[in-house]
């Protein structure tokens, strides 16, 4: 470059070079997203089921989730935590300690005879039969009979959502760059503020 304004002590040089390497570190997210829709749309290629809904969107016109339908609810749910339908947790506490966590259903869990917790964990046990994520479940979650959690890695080890939390501080000017990046990677955003 022999731009006069290019010496070796001038920032023009810096903030050229960081500019590129913005830029190529811009091109190797893209190929990676690239890669991972292609691996996800053969994997859905692949499967007899429709493994790939269309997400529901709100219209402009909509006043509130509340005034959907519930198959609606349902419907956009699984289309924005869309993660495995086979199995799911739900929270529990411990009313002595007030200790919580998140336990795998299961549709032997606590069964005399059948059930070995707390002595073998739910993972391991032989005879686990989880229970798969209906639209009961959801309809449960959403009415606050129980917290529910997904598995959004699914057994490909392809993943359709992350959860991204954002505190403190600049944390609207933080959500606003993150929306950019993936809205130059072209992947999908949703934002919600609890």
């Amino acid at each position: 470059m022999s731009d006069p304004k290019f010496n070796k002590n001038n920032q023009a040089w810096r903030d050229a070079i960081a500019r590129k390497e913005d830029e190529l570190r811009m091109l190797e997210i893209k190929r990676d997203t690239a890669k991972r829709e292609l691996k996800s749309i053969k994997a859905a290629f692949k499967s007899s089921t429709d493994s790939n809904p269309e997400p529901l969107r709100l219209s402009d016109d909509s006043d509130s989730v509340a005034e959907m339908s519930d198959a609606q609810k349902i419907k956009l749910f699984r289309s924005l935590f869309r993660g495995r339908d086979d199995i799911y947790s739900t929270l529990w506490t411990n009313e002595k300690t007030g200790r919580t966590g998140y336990a795998l259903r299961c549709s032997n869990e606590w069964k005399p005879g059948v059930c070995l917790k707390p002595r073998i964990r739910c993972g391991e046990c032989p005879k686990q039969e989880f229970l798969p994520v209906t639209d009961r479940v959801l309809l449960d979650h959403f009415r606050g009979r129980h917290v529910v959690g997904v598995f959004p890695m699914l057994k490909d080890e392809t993943c359709w959502f992350l959860a991204v939390d954002f505190d403190k501080g600049d944390w609207m000017r933080e959500v606003a760059a993150f929306r950019d990046v993936c809205n130059s990677a072209e992947l999908p955003v949703s934002v919600e503020r609890s």
